[in-house]
């Protein structure tokens, strides 16, 4: 969190052990470029956040090029916070959430972060905290935030040229987060998989860096919810094909934690589709860049998908607490990721519907060209994957709480919920913040 105040020309910057500084910058994650120069706030993709002086004596802050992640920035008299963790932010300024509003869930939750470049949620004396997702921040002396929008590429005028666009960048951003003059390298990539699409071309991509491990959760949700079903989900046989040594996880295995209360991590982002992640715990930690291919539904569906209600947001603060980097691959080279806004989705969604991509096409309502030539193509067997839409993500609200809970948290938030206000997904937020915010403070 950067501390900025009127008229003092110093910046407190308060840190974890991950996070790098250089010659007027301080950054967590990675991005496209060289390490040396500190250019993440121009880099086409930044996994992670930062800050820099620039040239004019303001400060810029820039958010990641992806929208699982996010800066929120407070405003108090004479000082202004900047901040990745809202959960910090509110405990290091001495700040709150108003227990008695109800609205809190819905503005935190990412689908509605998506409707403009910043939003501002109330503190319990009055304040304003903005949320800013997928663009930078500049900051000048009176304090006064001016946003500016993230670099992109031009559109892509094939698959070879998306392709290749897709293997630079993930080779730069691996030279980035291994460069020898950083305080944590992050020299051992992961990559989830799966049976689906999504993450399966992503592993493609990862192993051409030299990754070799892959985690899979072994099975799908237990019951059909919307289009989705059960059943096993393990992505090993296509990991083994890809010679990559996978791990079965299961997708309850967080149940099993000595932490106390692990699922609050997971509450206090609003997002309450993620708790499966808590099971990846014993697999990740500061040198770890975990490969997802979360939201490939957008840019490798041949029709726009609308649907905004999938897995990712909920890493944020379990991600900062271990270090890793999160690597959403499919959104490389986006810097607005509304369906019908994504910039560069249109080009793909077109090279997706071409000609040149028939034979990858398999029709049906679960058919995305792009993924499913970038596994065969590196010898995966058509049949092996990509056949039927699973979902592995353990969602609050869908499936019976008392199991999805630990029991003492579950005990310990049903004696909570009474406090707050509004609907179950804002007391599940108010509950995992209070019961993470400690650590902050």
């Amino acid at each position: 969190m950067a501390r900025l105040r009127r008229g003092e020309a110093a910046v407190e910057v308060e840190h974890g052990s991950a996070v790098e500084r250089g010659d007027g910058f301080f950054v967590e994650g990675a991005w496209d470029g060289g390490y040396g120069e500190g250019g993440f706030a121009d880099a086409w993709t930044l996994l992670g956040s930062g800050g820099r002086i620039v040239d004019t004596g303001s400060l810029v802050f820039a958010t990641p090029t992806h929208i699982y992640e996010r800066l929120y920035a407070l405003r108090l008299g004479d000082a202004l916070f900047v901040s990745n963790s809202l959960v910090f932010l509110l405990a290091r300024s001495g700040e709150a959430l108003d227990e008695d509003r109800t609205d809190y869930a819905g503005t935190l939750y990412r689908r509605f972060g998506m409707t403009a470049a910043d939003r501002r949620i109330p503190t319990r004396a009055g304040n304003q905290v903005g949320l800013y997702y997928q663009t930078n921040l500049v900051v000048g002396a009176d304090l006064r935030i001016r946003t500016v929008a993230k670099r992109a590429p031009a559109p892509f005028p094939d698959f070879r040229a998306y392709r290749r666009f897709l293997a630079t960048t993930v080779a730069a951003v691996f030279r980035n987060a291994t460069h020898p003059g950083r305080r944590v390298r992050h020299t051992r990539p992961v990559t989830a998989i799966s049976s689906g699409y999504d993450s399966t071309a992503t592993a493609v991509l990862a192993r051409a860096i030299g990754c070799t491990d892959a985690l899979t959760f072994t099975a799908a949700r237990p019951l059909a919810v919307e289009r989705y079903t059960g059943g096993d989900d393990s992505g090993r046989p296509v990991a083994e094909a890809l010679g990559l040594t996978c791990r079965e996880i299961g997708r309850l295995d967080y149940l099993a934690s000595d932490r106390e209360f692990p699922e609050a991590e997971i509450f206090a982002t609003a997002h309450l589709v993620d708790l499966n992640i808590l099971s990846l715990e014993p697999h990740l930690d500061d040198q770890a860049i975990l490969f997802t291919g979360f939201r490939g539904d957008i840019m490798w569906n041949r029709e726009i998908d609308t649907n905004q209600d999938s897995g990712g947001p909920g890493l944020a603060e379990f991600r900062l607490r271990l270090g890793f980097v999160h690597f959403p691959l499919p959104y490389l080279g986006t810097v607005d990721c509304r369906p019908d806004r994504c910039r560069n989705s249109a080009s793909v969604r077109a090279i997706s519907n071409s000609t040149e991509m028939a034979p990858w096409s398999i029709g049906g309502d679960y058919d995305r060209p792009i993924p499913r030539r970038i596994v065969e193509e590196a010898g995966v067997a058509r049949g092996a994957f990509g056949r039927i839409k699973r979902a592995s993500a353990v969602w609050y609200g869908r499936e019976a709480p008392e199991d999805i809970l630990q029991g003492a948290s579950y005990r310990d938030f049903q004696a909570f919920r009474g406090r707050v206000a509004g609907p179950e997904a804002n007391q599940c937020l108010h509950w995992g913040m209070a019961r993470i915010q400690d650590r902050y403070r």
